[in-house]
C-alpha cells in the first residue's frame, strides 16, 4: 500500500486534476475518470456494493472505537498514576507537618492547600485516611 499526499485544492487539467476533481465529486455522472465513475456508482447505486460500503464503514467505526477505547484507557491509567503520585506527595507532606513540625490541623490544611492548589476541604479528606509510608 502506497499513501500519496495531494493538494485537493488544485484545479488544473490533465490526469492528475481529473483525479482530484473526482475524489471531490459525488456524483459519478459527473466524474471525469471512468474508473472512478463506475467504482462510485457500484457503492452507491447498486445493491451489494451498497452493502460492501455499510460494511466496509461499521468495520471501520469499530476499529475507531477500539482505538479510541485504547487510547482512552492508556490517558485514563497515566492520569491515575501521576494522581496517585501527587497524592502521596499530599499524604507524605501532612505526615511531616504533623510528626516532624507539629502543626495543628487548620495550619496543615492551609499549607497543603496553598502549597497544591486545593480547596482546604479536599485537603481535609487526605487528613483524615490512614497513612502508611513505606
Amino acid at each position: 500500500m502506497h499513501i500519496l499526499y495531494v493538494n485537493g485544492a488544485y484545479e488544473g487539467g490533465g490526469p492528475a486534476g481529473d483525479l482530484i476533481h473526482d475524489f471531490t465529486c459525488s456524483d459519478p455522472d459527473l466524474m471525469k475518470v471512468k474508473m472512478m465513475a463506475d467504482a462510485a456508482r457500484r457503492v452507491k447505486e447498486s445493491t451489494e456494493g451498497v452493502k460492501e460500503m455499510c460494511k466496509s464503514m461499521e468495520l471501520l467505526r469499530e476499529e475507531s472505537l477500539a482505538r479510541g477505547r485504547e487510547e482512552g484507557r492508556q490517558e485514563g491509567r497515566e492520569e491515575g498514576r501521576q494522581e496517585g503520585r501527587q497524592e502521596g506527595r499530599i499524604l507524605q507532606l501532612i505526615e511531616v507537618y504533623r510528626t516532624e513540625l507539629h502543626l495543628d490541623d487548620a495550619m496543615i490544611r492551609e499549607k497543603v492547600a496553598k502549597r497544591f492548589g486545593l480547596p482546604e476541604s479536599e485537603v481535609s479528606r487526605f487528613m483524615q485516611e490512614p497513612v502508611e509510608l513505606s
